[in-house]
């Protein structure tokens, strides 16, 4: 019975964990020319406001055109979330400004995510139940 006891808190407690979420994410964003561009650098940083304190050179990312703008898609991997982030392109010339500042979050769990671990548990619950 013990041990019946033991893999039933096991298994509950898996079932009811919080879901694991990536912090990778695509990012898209413009530039009017491409031409000036030789890399960008993801300026990152952990608190809702303050200074960034984390500098990542994603170096030059392939583009597309869109309607004749430059296009750019990357996965970022930008660790624990949340986290706020902006752009910075630069080239031999120097650095631009900073883009506008885009947060970085865990996405909402779906509406069904919980569903499965109540069956689950009411199942083991059950099957407990009907051993005596």
């Amino acid at each position: 019975m013990k041990t019946r006891l033991t893999l039933l808190t096991i298994l509950l407690l898996a079932a009811l964990g919080e879901p694991a979420w990536a912090a990778e994410t695509e990012q898209r964003w413009t530039h009017p020319n491409p031409s000036e561009v030789t890399g960008f650098t993801l300026h990152l940083r952990r608190t809702p406001a303050g200074e960034f304190t984390e500098q990542v050179d994603l170096g030059l990312v392939s583009h597309e055109l869109v309607g004749g703008v430059a296009t750019y898609t990357k996965m970022l991997d930008v660790g624990e979330l949340p986290v706020w982030g902006a752009l910075r392109t630069y080239n031999a010339l120097g650095e631009s400004d900073l883009s506008n500042e885009k947060r970085f979050a865990v996405p909402e769990p779906p509406q069904w995510a919980g569903v499965g671990a109540v069956l689950m548990v009411l199942w083991l619950l059950s099957a407990v139940g009907c051993r005596r």
